[in-house]
């Protein structure tokens, strides 16, 4: 019979010198030393042959001395005729280095999962900061607000530095208590929002918490899958035969093996999945991570109130230069310190992003005027893909020219569905509204609309403008109006709602026409189209300071009541005459409009009190069924 050695090597003097002294017992035939044993046969009267016996004959035998030697296997037994399990013997590594094996194995898993779950936690750690920093940054605080419209540092100027000239002190202070009055409803409407932003601004662990359960649990599975698997393959091996142990067994030990490394990999998928999401999307809130944003699609850059200057412009235009493939760009730039030189670089580089399909651009309250919007305006004529665009201009000293140069650059997008434009407080008359107008009326395929001219003079002409524009983008789901301090009057605000009648695909609506000198009549064609708006789910209605009073107020709560689809309404009666009487009577009115689910109801500067506006609160409550969440401000 063949000897199979194992790896290891071995000594055979003391196993000879052992079978020499102590099997002495010769062989009846041949006279020499039995020292081998048959193992084919167990009926032979003597089991133990001499080598002489073996010769000629086909027999399975084993020698005494090897025997001894346990490190020797024996090809043919105790298995006869399986040429196969010796040679898979000859493979396998003793107990203990397979047994190290395994563990190794293990301990290497676990130890790539807990690298692969730290560094994802620590991203996820690093992003949750900067998105509260970015929450906080995105409006302005109320202490700092108050700061900036009290102009307490021009005071504290003219008070340190004009007592000796009385005249040019008086005209200072004259100058700036005269714009405090005429910026009266606008400082207070900023406070009030300013305030309520911080308000609803919270930090909520509800949803992380839900997700470390759900992670935790995850964890604990792997664990258990593992052992309920081994468990049902002892036992399938307990209730087989001996004879299919070695096989079930060496399954057993191949499905423990291979088990570390397919969670392994999946979780190496699972991480390069991630990780390949995120290069989709980068946020930058620093210019010290610009040269991160070189490799992403969708990119990021908050530098709002940084007093970016020139130089720091030319190093954001140099980053996005290198971003060739980038299809989405969010670049806030609001309030900050660049000069004309800065946007020439920022709109040169800007241009060259061919691939960007979708832009949002805050370049609000930089004083670029005509020039710089010159230079705007040509970059984004180049941007042939654009299907959404966000501009906010707004507080930027732009002129007629300007706005002309902006719409044109826009007019070429033949595949834009999404635009927002917010050009509030840069002093547009009516001239500006028709280049708008032209814009919109070229832009047929919008799906969403966001128009905010807050604070400026189209006047009543330039909104019958936009309105008839209007009335051919029948594709809008999602419209935003603000015209708010644009002296429209009646004749543009009935304009604006009349063209929205045929709208029929609108399901959100915001509207603000507050501080318009609207009258009664205006206020009963605004009802009155009101009731045409059967497909509007979401409605946002703003005409405070209008001086309406209850009659008005009426007109627009008999319209609310014929649409029974309204599940959002927000809707501004500042300084309209509201006192608690009239405030019930909103509320028993809103009784009719039992699909609403969430109302906010703006009631400021109409004298009523802290305790009056908790009686309007439980009220609405008690009226409205539905309603999930209901907000009055006073």
């Amino acid at each position: 019979m063949d000897q199979i050695q194992n790896s290891n090597i071995f000594d055979n003097n003391f196993n000879e010198m052992f079978i020499l002294n102590n099997y002495r017992q010769k062989c009846n035939i041949h006279d020499q030393r039995l020292d081998i044993l048959q193992v084919d046969n167990y009926s032979n009267e003597q089991m133990l042959k001499c080598i002489y016996c073996l010769q000629g004959q086909l027999i399975k035998f084993l020698p005494l001395k090897c025997v001894l030697d346990g490190s020797t296997f024996f090809k043919g037994w105790p298995i006869l005729d399986d040429s196969k399990i010796y040679e898979q013997l000859m493979q396998m590594p003793k107990k203990d280095e397979l047994l190290n094996q395994y563990l190794e194995v293990v301990q290497n898993f676990y130890k790539l999962f807990k690298h692969e779950i730290n560094l994802l936690i620590d991203k996820k750690e690093k992003d949750s900061l900067m998105n509260i920093q970015k929450r906080y940054d995105s409006f302005e605080y109320p202490l700092d607000l108050y700061n900036r419209i009290s102009q307490k540092e021009k005071l504290k100027d003219i008070i340190l530095n004009q007592y000796q000239d009385f005249d040019n002190q008086n005209k200072a202070f004259s100058q700036i208590v005269k714009e405090n009055l005429e910026k009266q409803e606008v400082y207070k409407e900023q406070m009030h929002n300013s305030l309520e932003t911080l308000k609803n601004y919270k930090v909520d662990l509800v949803s992380q918490n839900q997700t470390k359960d759900q992670i935790i649990q995850l964890i604990n599975q792997i664990n258990d899958f593992s052992i309920a698997q081994e468990n049902r393959n002892i036992l399938q091996v307990s209730q087989n035969s001996h004879d299919q142990r070695n096989s079930q067994i060496n399954q057993i030990e191949l499905e423990v093996l291979e088990m570390p490394k397919v969670v392994s990999n999946n979780m190496i998928a699972v991480s390069q999945n991630i990780q390949l999401a995120q290069n989709k999307k980068i946020q930058i809130f620093s210019l010290q991570d610009l040269d991160k944003i070189q490799n992403f699609q969708n990119i990021e850059l908050h530098f709002r109130n940084k007093n970016i200057q020139d130089e720091q412009l030319k190093q954001i235009a140099g980053a996005l230069e290198k971003c060739q493939n980038i299809s989405s760009l969010i670049l806030d730039l609001g309030q900050n310190n660049f000069k004309l030189e800065g946007v020439q670089y920022f709109a040169t580089s800007l241009q060259k992003c061919h691939q960007i399909n979708s832009l949002t651009l805050s370049l609000k309250q930089n004083n670029l005027k005509l020039e710089g919007a010159k230079y705007i305006a040509t970059s984004l004529e180049k941007l042939h893909k654009m299907n959404s665009l966000k501009l906010y201009l707004n507080n930027n000293s732009l002129n007629l020219e300007a706005v002309q140069q902006i719409t044109q650059s826009l007019q070429n997008y033949q595949n834009l569905t999404q635009l927002t434009l917010y050009l509030g407080s840069n002093n547009l008359n009516e001239e500006a509204a028709k280049y708008l107008a032209q814009l919109l009326l070229k832009s047929q395929n919008l799906t969403s609309l966001e128009l905010d001219l807050y604070n400026n003079n189209i006047g009543y002409q330039g909104a019958n403008l936009i309105a008839l524009s209007l009335k051919n983008n029948q594709k809008i789901t999602y419209l935003r109006l603000n015209f708010q301090t644009n002296n429209i009057q009646d004749q543009g605000a009935i304009a604006i709602v009349q063209s929205l009648e045929s709208c029929q695909n609108i399901n959100q609506l915001k509207l603000y026409l507050g501080q318009n000198n609207l009258q009664l009549e205006g206020i009963r064609q605004i009802s009155e189209s009101l009731k045409k708006y059967q497909n509007t789910t979401h409605l946002t209605l703003c005409v405070s300071y209008t001086n309406i009073k209850q009659e008005g107020i009426m007109l627009i709560l008999s319209a609310l009541q014929k649409c029974q689809k309204i599940t959002n309404l927000n809707l501004y009666l500042s300084q309209s005459n509201v006192n608690l009487d009239l405030a019930k009577i909103i509320a028993s009115a809103l009784e009719k409009c039992q699909n609403i689910t969430n109302l906010t109801l703006i009631l400021r500067q109409n004298n009523l009190s802290q305790g009056e506006q908790k009686v309007i609160y439980d009220q609405l409550k008690n009226t409205l069924k539905n309603a999930k969440e209901i907000t009055v401000e006073i």
